[in-house]
């Protein structure tokens, strides 16, 4: 299980990231690939069984969403939107 947790959490993610980083400016895609490691910590809750998301990691988790949100402000999600992909 945690084989397919590195792959999926790495490999894939990584290949996305270079992929979608064609489209986006290097400020949001830092800002994308600075968020990695909070969206890994949510991911292995649901596919790792020793590993549960307790209230203090949440907490974590949320804090530092709140943080990221307040370093890049409002400005960061305009012009992302279903036009982006195209």
């Amino acid at each position: 299980m945690c084989g397919s947790v590195g792959v999926t959490g790495n490999c894939i993610l990584f290949y996305l990231t270079g992929w979608a980083e064609q489209s986006v400016s290097s400020v949001k895609a830092s800002i994308l690939i600075s968020i990695m490691p909070l969206t890994s910590v949510i991911y292995v809750h649901f596919f790792v069984i020793d590993e549960s998301l307790t209230f203090f990691r949440f907490l974590g988790v949320l804090i530092r969403l709140l943080e990221f949100a307040t370093l890049i402000g409002t400005e960061f999600f305009v012009g992302i939107g279903l036009n982006t992909l195209q």
